[in-house]
């Protein structure tokens, strides 16, 4: 589990392909620097900076900006302020999603829209065991301003 400080955000970074569609191999040395990635932790200011940020956001940054982090079960991350995002990525409204589909409590079967898979791994994050402690930690830091005892 990762938490961030202050008006950080952690953002699993979204590389470039090794290989073209092409087939073609992609050296290290020719690709471009990481300049997008999914949110994945926001520290406990960001809501004041940026309320319309969220966990699972794909969002895009400079590539020369934040800290560069691995972690043992993680994975790699990127740490910088939230100014440091450049922009939100909203996905179109696309409608079904041909053959993703989704089967409620009953046992039926229906085919999801994007906003819908998007909201359900929002959900699915917050209801993890890491979104709930970071989001408990959130509202502690929360009461703690509140009381001027920060």
């Amino acid at each position: 589990m990762i938490a961030v400080l202050g008006n950080k955000v952690a953002i699993k970074p979204l590389y470039d392909p090794d290989v073209s569609p092409g087939g073609i191999i992609i050296p290290e040395q020719a690709k471009e620097r990481c300049d997008q990635g999914i949110v994945k932790a926001l520290g406990p200011r960001v809501s004041e900076t940026s309320p319309e940020l969220r966990l699972s956001m794909h969002v895009l940054f400079s590539g020369y900006d934040g800290t560069l982090i691995e972690l043992e079960d993680e994975g790699i991350f990127l740490i910088m302020p939230v100014d440091f995002i450049r922009c939100i990525i909203y996905a179109p409204n696309i409608g079904d999603i041909p053959g993703l589909y989704f089967k409620d409590r009953d046992g039926e079967y229906w085919t999801a829209t994007y906003e819908q898979a998007q909201e359900l791994t929002a959900q699915a994050i917050e209801s993890s065991e890491w979104g709930q402690k970071a989001m408990y930690e959130n509202y502690l830091r929360k009461k703690r301003q509140e009381r001027g005892s920060y």
